[in-house]
């Protein structure tokens, strides 16, 4: 009987090391560095906590990349983040194989350039929850419904 107990001690113990949940990152300052730095310190299936702010760009782009399943998030759909590129820059750029949620966020004032995707320009799945896109300039917009 003391036998079944131990093992059945270790499976969960076992089984409870296994489980991954996924965690939230609170982005402390108000710029795209702040952002992309939170990022890059995620892992696959983490939420970007945004709140209320405003982050101002500076011109350079955030990238996720290597990153599966990440979702970036303001507080609620009454109290959105907003990212403000200023036009200096895209706002977001995903990169290939990876499928990141945005919610609750505005995206304004992004500019590709030449390029396309004024505010965001993945190149895979991403899902848009309850944000604004406006006032990006980008040469082509692809939208996929």
């Amino acid at each position: 009987m003391d036998y079944l107990l131990i093992i059945g001690i270790f499976y969960l113990f076992f089984i409870s090391i296994s489980c991954v949940s996924a965690v939230g990152h609170v982005v402390s300052r108000t710029d795209f560095s702040d952002i992309q730095t939170t990022i890059s310190g995620s892992v696959d299936g983490d939420t970007i906590l945004l709140g209320n702010k405003v982050y101002m760009g500076s011109g350079s782009q955030t990238v996720v990349s290597n990153k599966m399943n990440l979702t970036i998030s303001g507080s609620s759909n009454s109290d959105r983040a907003t990212l403000n590129a200023r036009s200096l820059s895209r706002i977001v750029i995903v990169d290939d194989d990876f499928t990141v949620t945005f919610r609750f966020v505005n995206f304004i004032n992004g500019n590709s350039g030449s390029g396309s995707g004024g505010a965001i320009a993945a190149r895979n799945t991403i899902d848009i929850e309850n944000c604004t896109i406006r006032d990006n300039t980008g040469v082509v917009v692809k939208l996929f419904l």
